[in-house]
């Protein structure tokens, strides 16, 4: 069955359609009046039509952001096959990109997925990152050669909107129920022959959607200022520096976790009777019974006052909130030094820091929660640089490109992360404690690349290759102090000591590997690429910070090589333009980096054994991933547009193995998860974008009716499925419809009214699965039906 899909997508791709954004009217030409346009994207690190480029690639628009509503990076998933964003655990504001299976654990590991600003990496979450920009690029695959960072599912870049020649801007407001209150803006200003800068902000608040009924508290608000200061300077003939500083502050009141499944009791009486047996009880097994017998009747209730207050209401033990503030400058120079050497430096500044707290369980019961009630969870700077030298000889069947890049990334300050588990201290003794983490990870990476295209048409019409490679050399330094009540103590200083009995040994360990590149594409006619890639991914490996002595403090990279047969069509039926994008792929997945909370215990005579619960990874498991992707744009006349795009997804554990608790370095026991589904990766995704154009007398403005319809099916929040049997979101559809009145009677004026989630459908985009450590599993739900109003005014260059 399998065999005939991707061989039905194939064929398909081959009659039919391409891409994804129609709406590039910031990066493209029309080809006539109702034809398809030209979409540019940056996805080799120069300016190509993305029908040329051997890759999956879905470009958006900064113009389609805005008719889809595009907000949030959990909203970018409604417009790209394969692409996956959800919320972290415990939280809405920190965001999961997957792209084909590929994702991040929730350890120290680095992500499958990498996103980048202005062509430096920055992890993107949370809102108040998509304004004002051109485009934002999903490339899907390894990225394992020109970018930044080695990644082994591929990178979404944010392109701002940078300054030109033209005096310009929009001001922009939306009103909404919710309270909803948005206000965006950007000025574009020429100042002489030579300067250029654009000025951009967003500004929103906006009620959360989930009551916290003990308290009264709003949670899942919206309450962010952001804003960008763009420059272009080109002092001389062939030369350009582009330098930009975005900013952000987002505090808001924090998610509304709530509890939606409980583990059978017998299973949570086996836990405790293992902690009592660690913490050396001699009556374990009837202790830990009682204290199962006791607590119980309570977990059951607190399921059932959740299940009687719905999705838009919860409880919680602890005070929610969270709160990130963000900065970077980069600066982009670029230098013709010749007819075909070009010179490219791109540098890059930022600082991050959070501090959320969220409710694991998502209960009044103090089961595990995320207090962090002292200072920042993270906090750290990041320092990165890039040289490029590209060049063509002088008829451009020959292209290349060389570089090296640099990254650094070091603590900016300190911060720590506390776990409260069964009420934390002195609670419920054995299974309570209060665990902090004072944790300051670091490192470089450092890596030199090449890459050519070679256009072989003398050999065949049409025929061209492309080759490069990649050499990559990461040090990871990672050092932690831990305090943990009462195993050491009535309470934790802050901050906490670096000196013993709290600190850690410094861990330190470098990591380096090859990737590469390869591609044969076949432009058969003008408007039809067919083309074969084959790629290989790495990302670093990497410690856990909570195992050290146990001998597990290191994990090992990880590896993804894939081959990717694809088709890149325009095309004209019965008068009909239309493009058609079409790929498959195989990938071979080797050494994943995969964790969970896991229980260590130390025991060093005379002193008691000192138990907590650690994100552990380990290279615990190998899979083989495939799949489809399609993407068209076809436009019937000049009044409709429709863009659907279609990915099915093959992707489970061939094996996978964990240890279910480690006792003085050695597994107590392992659990066997080969079968299961990669996390967050639906096997079926579907979207449809349509446009329709009223036909009013033009005098009136362009009045314009929108809508989006989004499905996918069922999607695992975990990568243990067979120990979370509720950690899942089933399938559901998203409708969102849009009524734009563009230059409303003919002035500068552009009005719009919009509903998002139509039908109001409940559907979870996170979950907390620890049914299997704490007994519970607690879901977070995407946006209720939203509607509201928006309004925005363009002068300048922007009015026409």
């Amino acid at each position: 069955m399998r065999k005939e899909i991707l061989l039905a997508a194939l064929t398909l791709g081959g009659i039919g359609p391409v891409c994804s954004s129609a709406h590039a009217q910031d990066q493209t030409q029309a080809v006539d009046s109702i034809g398809i346009e030209t979409v540019t994207v940056t996805a080799r690190r120069r300016a190509e039509d993305q029908e040329k480029v051997p890759v999956a690639i879905t470009p958006i628009s900064g113009g389609e952001l805005r008719d889809t509503g595009t907000k949030s990076a959990i909203d970018l998933q409604n417009l790209a096959p394969s692409l996956t964003v959800s919320g972290n655990l415990g939280s809405r504001d920190t965001d999961i990109f997957t792209i084909r299976g590929q994702t991040e654990p929730f350890g120290g590991a680095d992500p499958g997925v990498q996103t980048y600003f202005a062509d430096v990496p920055f992890n993107a979450s949370g809102r108040g990152s998509l304004y004002d920009l051109d485009n934002v690029q999903v490339l899907n695959g390894p990225q394992g050669t020109l970018f930044g960072r080695n990644t082994t599912g591929g990178a979404i870049l944010f392109e701002p909107k940078r300054p030109d020649d033209q005096f310009g801007g929009y001001l922009d407001a939306t009103i909404g129920d919710h309270g909803d209150r948005e206000l965006q803006s950007a000025i574009n200003i020429p100042a002489g022959d030579t300067l250029a800068i654009r000025l951009a902000g967003d500004v929103a608040h906006r009620d959360g959607f989930t009551r916290e009924v003990t308290t009264g508290q709003d949670l899942d608000n919206v309450n962010y200022q952001a804003f960008r200061v763009g420059v272009t300077w080109r002092p001389f003939s062939g030369f350009e520096n582009y330098a930009v500083f975005d900013w952000l502050r987002d505090h808001n009141h924090g998610t509304g976790a709530e509890l939606t499944a409980i583990a059978p009791e017998s299973q949570l009486a086996a836990f405790a009777i293992g902690e009592f047996q660690l913490a050396g009880d001699p009556n374990a097994v009837a202790d830990g019974t009682a204290a199962i017998n006791a607590f119980y009747p309570t977990l059951q209730d607190a399921l059932a006052n959740q299940q009687a207050l719905g999705t838009r209401k919860t409880t919680s033990g602890i005070p929610l909130f969270y709160k990130r503030d963000s900065w970077g400058i980069t600066d982009i120079a670029t230098w013709d030094v010749a007819a075909h050497v070009h010179l490219k430096n791109i540098f890059g500044y930022r600082r991050d820091r959070e501090q959320p707290s969220f409710d694991y369980d998502g209960s009044f019961l103090p089961i595990l929660d995320i207090p962090n009630p002292r200072t920042w969870e993270s906090n750290s700077f990041q320092v990165t640089e890039e040289f490029q030298v590209t060049g063509e000889n002088e008829s451009n069947t020959f292209n290349w490109i060389v570089g090296f890049y640099h990254e650094l990334d070091h603590p900016a300050g300190y911060a720590e992360v506390e776990r409260d588990v069964f009420g934390g201290g002195f609670a419920f003794p054995p299974l309570s404690s209060t665990e902090i983490d004072r944790l300051a990870n670091g490192g470089t990476s450092n890596a030199v690349y090449a890459q050519a295209h070679f256009d072989a048409s003398a050999w065949l019409n049409g025929l061209s290759f492309d080759a490069g490679g990649r050499y990559t050399w990461d040090h990871k330094v990672a050092s932690s102090a831990v305090c943990i009540i009462p195993a050491m103590g009535l309470s934790c200083p802050y901050p906490v000591p670096e000196a013993p009995p709290y600190g850690q040994p410094t861990l330190k360990k470098s990591f380096r590997a090859p990737t590469w590149t390869l591609a044969a594409n076949y432009q058969a006619t003008d408007d039809t690429m067919l083309y074969a890639t084959y790629r290989r991914g790495y990302k670093s490996g990497g410690f856990n910070s909570g195992a050290v002595g146990t001998g597990l403090e290191e994990f090992k990279p990880e590896y993804l090589t894939d081959v990717e047969l694809g088709i890149k069509n325009n095309w004209t039926i019965l008068g009909v333009p239309g493009r058609t994008n079409a790929d498959a792929y195989y990938g071979w997945y080797q050494d994943i980096q995969k964790n969970d909370l896991i229980s260590i215990t130390d025991f060093v005579p005379p002193g008691p054994p000192v138990t907590r619960v650690g994100a552990t990874t380990l290279n615990a498991a190998k899979a083989t991933v495939k799949g489809v992707e399609l993407s068209a744009t076809f436009i019937p006349n000049e009044n409709i547009e429709i863009s659907p795009f279609y990915s099915y997804t093959d992707a489970s554990y061939d094996s996978f193995v964990l240890p279910t608790a480690i006792f003085n370095g050695a597994f107590v026991g392992t659990a066997d998860h080969s079968g299961n589904p990669f996390a967050y990766t639906p096997k079926n995704k579907f979207g449809i974008n349509g446009r329709f154009h009223l036909p009013f007398d033009p005098a009136w403005g362009a009045m314009y009716v929108s809508a989006q319809w989004y499905t996918q099916s069922k999607v695992w929040f975990t990568d243990l499925a067979d120990e979370e049997p509720d950690a899942f979101q089933k399938s559901y559809n998203l409708l969102n419809l849009r009524f734009d009145w563009d230059g409303v009677f003919g002035s500068s004026f552009d009005a719009g009214v919009f509903v998002n989630n139509v039908t109001n459908e409940n559907y979870k985009v996170a979950a907390n699965a620890l049914e299997h450590l704490t007994g519970t599993t607690a879901s977070i739900y995407g946006e209720p039906r939203m509607f509201g109003v928006e309004l925005r005014y363009r002068f300048g260059e922007d009015a026409h």
